[in-house]
């Protein structure tokens, strides 16, 4: 039997039904053949999900995938791509795939604090990942332990805080030590790998975007309302897909959006667009825009933008439209940076966090095409208008981020969720005259 045979996976099941309750999207552990791995599935849903009512598709999921690449990596480190009769620790196991499979279910039992560290050195090689996310799955897969052993009594001197003084006869082969004062964790791991400082965590973001989309989309009960939802879902769409900081959305020209020849990028799925405003240097910069989000700007640009400016303001005498983008409903001059804030505020988004979500999405469309490292880390510098004096670390950050989170659960794209949104509210729409009209 080969390592190849004796994997675990992670299958999302859309609906689960506990009691009246029912959970959608719940992460689901099985082996090769089928067999459901009764213990991690148990912490997953009594602990995890019941107990401490995390967020299924935020927290639970991605646990789910971390404590099942930690054990298939074991696994591999164990048994080498040998043939093997695998010893079985069930008197039931009476044939070869009983054997196997009580082997493979059972196989946490035997784990120790040297295979850990042992696959944290190997991630670590790699350099694929961050060590913040290394030090991640070792310490969900050490959470599970812990529960194993200390809440479920399910095995002995597995995992524990070691008594230094001789009190107790148990000596823990992942000795961990007592959380530090106030900490809500429940042990500490001391052969972490040192923090490579505060990652981009865009992955809560992403969702927090998505539902702006969809609120923004439905915004306003009057004319008016509606076109400053329009222009409040243009603005989060270009710092989210263009990759803009606050200052440079905030001054952007309607007429960079209105070119009679515009400049497509190689593939066609960009055009190409200039600040009117960026950081640190005085020389505008070229951005790349989507071109579904070029053509909604051109639309908003030529039929809605001066709708926002107020009646006191262009009854001026001399009044001369402005000849930016978003316009301020008390001004009617382009908005300030620091009003964007306060527009992105109603959903817990800030104008920074945009910007980290566009450039680790970016990256993940970059991989998904196969472009090298090199590759993605010249493109992204050059998207997000960084420096040539920039070391990239920022940058680099974001693409490792991107793999991992390609590895746990390929999204679909932006622009792609955005049309479907856009389809089901046309759809919800046609549905509301058809009942009006029966």
């Amino acid at each position: 039997m080969t390592t190849k045979d004796m994997q675990l996976s992670v299958l999302i099941l859309k609906e689960v039904k506990i009691g009246r309750r029912k959970l959608s999207n719940m992460p689901f552990v099985l082996d090769s053949n089928g067999y459901p791995h009764r213990e991690i599935n148990e912490y997953l849903l009594d602990n995890e999900t019941l107990l401490m009512k995390r967020d299924i598709e935020q927290t639970v999921t991605p646990k789910a995938r971390q404590i099942v690449s930690v054990y298939n990596a074991l696994l591999k480190l164990v048994t080498q791509e040998k043939e093997f009769r695998p010893y079985a620790p069930s008197s039931e196991a009476n044939d070869d795939q009983s054997l196997s499979r009580a082997y493979l279910h059972g196989f946490w039992l035997s784990v120790n604090q040297q295979m850990l560290q042992m696959i944290q050195q190997n991630m670590k090689m790699r350099g694929d990942v961050m060590n913040n996310t290394i030090n991640t799955h070792i310490s969900v897969f050490c959470h599970f332990l812990f529960w194993a052993e200390h809440d479920r009594g399910l095995c002995e001197g597995l995992i524990g805080v070691n008594d230094l003084l001789g009190r107790s006869d148990v000596s823990y082969r992942i000795p961990v030590k007592k959380p530090q004062h106030k900490s809500k964790a429940k042990f500490s791991i001391t052969w972490s790998l040192e923090s490579d400082g505060t990652a981009p965590k865009p992955k809560g973001m992403i969702k927090r975007h998505d539902n702006a989309y969809k609120e923004l989309m439905t915004k306003g009960d009057d004319e008016k309302s509606m076109i400053l939802g329009m222009r409040d879902l243009l603005i989060l769409r270009v710092m989210r897909e263009a990759a803009l900081r606050r200052e440079e959305t905030a001054t952007l020209d309607a007429s960079e959006f209105c070119q009679e020849n515009p400049i497509f990028s190689d593939r066609g799925d960009y055009i190409y667009c200039r600040t009117s405003a960026t950081k640190g240097v005085r020389d505008l910069r070229r951005f790349l825009c989507p071109v579904d989000l070029y053509f909604d700007i051109q639309n908003f640009a030529e039929s809605f933008r001066l709708e926002l400016v107020p009646e006191t303001v262009y009854k001026q005498k001399g009044y001369k439209p402005s000849t930016k983008l978003f316009l301020s409903t008390t001004t009617g001059t382009n908005l300030q940076p620091g009003s964007i804030n306060g527009i992105l505020k109603p959903y817990n988004i800030n104008p920074h966090s945009s910007r980290k979500v566009a450039i680790t999405e970016i990256a993940m469309g970059l991989i998904e095409l196969k472009y090298s490292k090199t590759e993605c880390l010249f493109i992204l510098s050059e998207i997000a208008g960084h420096s040539i004096k920039s070391e990239g670390k920022t940058i680099e950050q974001h693409y490792l981020l991107a793999q991992d989170m390609l590895k746990e659960s390929p999204p679909n794209s932006v622009s792609l969720r955005y049309k479907l949104d856009k389809a089901e509210l046309r759809i919800a729409a046609l549905e509301k005259q058809l009942d009006k009209q029966s």
